[in-house]
């Protein structure tokens, strides 16, 4: 798993030891190494001003690498708002998205459905969600 942060200059890469790791892409140089999680590295995901990364149910602060929260279980998907300030996660188990504050893990509200893709519209007011069946919807 890999993404890269908004400006491009870093690097996030997990891996299936559990292990995030954020690289300076202009040398390639390793700048940051997270703790190891219990389990492989499946989401990761920087915030779109480059200052937070969501590894599966945690998130971090950037650059100092601090622990900001840790979620109640492990996401699938996660999705921020163009502000970074709420962030949509989705969960196999059990089928749902909860929409959350950035700054905390505070949860606004809860869908009760599955979601394989989640984007927030530009203004950061509606989430669209692409589900595996017919259920694909706007809330």
């Amino acid at each position: 798993m890999f993404a890269f942060s908004p400006d491009g200059q870093y690097l996030a890469t997990g891996s299936i030891e559990g292990v995030t790791r954020i690289w300076r892409v202009a040398d390639g140089s390793q700048i940051l190494t997270f703790p190891e999680q219990s389990t492989e590295i499946f989401m990761l995901a920087f915030s779109p001003d480059g200052q937070t990364l969501a590894t599966n149910n945690t998130l971090w602060d950037l650059p100092s690498g601090h622990l900001r929260f840790i979620l109640p279980s492990m996401g699938t998907r996660v999705a921020f708002s163009s502000d970074g300030q709420t962030m949509a996660v989705g969960w196999n188990v059990p089928h749902a998205i909860e929409i959350r504050r950035v700054q905390d893990g505070a949860l606004i509200r809860t869908l009760p459905q599955e979601g394989n893709v989640l984007t927030f519209t530009p203004d950061g007011r509606l989430l669209a969600v692409l589900a595996n069946s017919a259920d694909s919807q706007v809330s």
